[in-house]
């Protein structure tokens, strides 16, 4: 099993529902590590205590405490890693056939959201987008699904606009293909 694999089920769990009883939780994702990994020799719910205390110290989940139980959601932080691990992930595999159509991402962060900015700038790129303007990235690859499921799970409704661009005139296009390539072709 990879070194995040354990890590990756506990965040798309924690996605399906705003918050889980802890004690259940740990039960449903030891069943899960447990038919993956069947010859597993250390008992899977220590392993998942373990990740979910380091976890909590990354700022990926929040433990709550209450007087019935104890409850774990995640965080904006834990779905922007998730997201990070598709990205990377072999199975998430990036298009590589053009459609004709331009993304355009347009980010809308303030200045004092140096570090909102800098996790966008992370994920645009290795979306493939290239930064156009300081703000603006481009992508002739159809991730705009990625982009949106990005704004919807860090809640930046007015901070991130996704465009595809149908119609342009020849010589924007021309620009475009040429501004992108480059800078694919410079980051390897």
């Amino acid at each position: 099993m990879e070194k995040y694999a354990i890590q990756k089920i506990i965040l798309r769990k924690l996605t399906e529902k705003k918050a889980h009883k802890k004690s259940q939780f740990v039960k449903e994702i030891a069943l899960i590590i447990t038919e993956i990994d069947p010859g597993r020799k250390t008992k899977p719910e220590y392993l998942i205590q373990r990740k979910i205390r380091k976890m909590e110290e990354d700022g990926l989940v929040k433990v709550y405490d209450t007087e019935f139980s104890t409850f774990i959601t995640i965080t904006k932080t834990g779905k922007q890693k998730l997201t990070q691990m598709k990205l990377l992930s072999p199975e998430s595999i990036i298009p590589r056939e053009w459609d004709g159509l331009w993304r355009v991402v347009v980010v809308n962060a303030k200045r004092e959201e140096k570090e909102l900015q800098d996790s966008l700038r992370y994920l645009l790129k290795k979306a493939r987008f290239v930064q156009l303007k300081a703000s603006v990235w481009i992508s002739p690859l159809p991730l705009e699904e990625l982009i949106v499921e990005v704004k919807r799970n860090l809640e930046l409704e007015g901070k991130l606009f996704v465009f595809v661009a149908q119609t342009l005139d020849s010589f924007t296009r021309e620009e475009l293909e040429e501004i992108y390539l480059n800078k694919i072709l410079n980051e390897k």
